[in-house]
């Protein structure tokens, strides 16, 4: 019998790992690091990497953004 998409004999194991080992969010890292991808990434390269923020820098932005992005700024300097 299946519920929400997990077998009864899943959720019974997190059960029993809960109680062995009293934290969720180990359990969770776990069980993600356990779960294939069905593509996975490519792999980062530096060259990449690099034609990404060069991208990312060369990109036009509008004035009105700028003073926007320059407001907020100074707006959240005054809370920290």
């Amino acid at each position: 019998m299946q519920h929400g998409g997990w077998g009864l004999s899943r959720r019974a194991n997190i059960k029993a790992e809960l109680k062995k080992c009293g934290d969720l969010g180990d359990i969770a890292i776990t069980c993600k690091s356990k779960q294939k991808l069905l593509f996975p990434p490519p792999p980062l390269t530096v060259r990449s990497l690099y034609k990404d923020f060069r991208s990312i820098a060369e990109m036009e932005v509008s004035p009105s953004i700028l003073l926007n992005h320059r407001g907020a700024s100074r707006r959240t300097a005054r809370w920290a």
